[in-house]
């Protein structure tokens, strides 16, 4: 999630672009708002600066230790997040996953 200090940041670099140039087009792909103008190459702006995306889940950020539990999972749209818990030093995080992709693997108990 964007904490508010990023999304200042990101409202501040909308509206310098804005007040500037005419906006033609903004997309949203994944972590990055692409802005395209009239007069000046495409702008990507980072939804998550000095963010690194986590590669392996249930490791804490604080100690690193892989012996970390979750509780349930929550989902809302294409969003799914989780609360886990460090086993060595007790940190509590959340794990937050984005829906990439769905595969239909049956239809009517036919597999496909």
């Amino acid at each position: 999630m964007l904490n508010i200090t990023d999304l200042k940041q990101i409202l501040g670099e909308l509206e310098n672009i804005a007040m500037n140039h005419i906006i033609e087009g903004i997309e949203l792909d994944d972590d990055v708002i692409t802005i395209h103008t009239d007069d000046i190459d495409p702008v990507e702006i980072d939804l998550f600066p000095g963010h690194e995306p986590q590669t392996t889940d249930n490791v804490c950020p604080i100690c690193g230790c892989e012996e970390s539990t979750g509780d349930g999972v929550e989902i809302d749209g294409v969003w799914a997040k989780q609360e886990c818990t460090c086993g060595a030093c007790e940190a509590v995080f959340v794990n937050w996953h984005r829906l990439e992709r769905q595969e239909l693997v049956s239809y009517k108990g036919e597999s496909l």
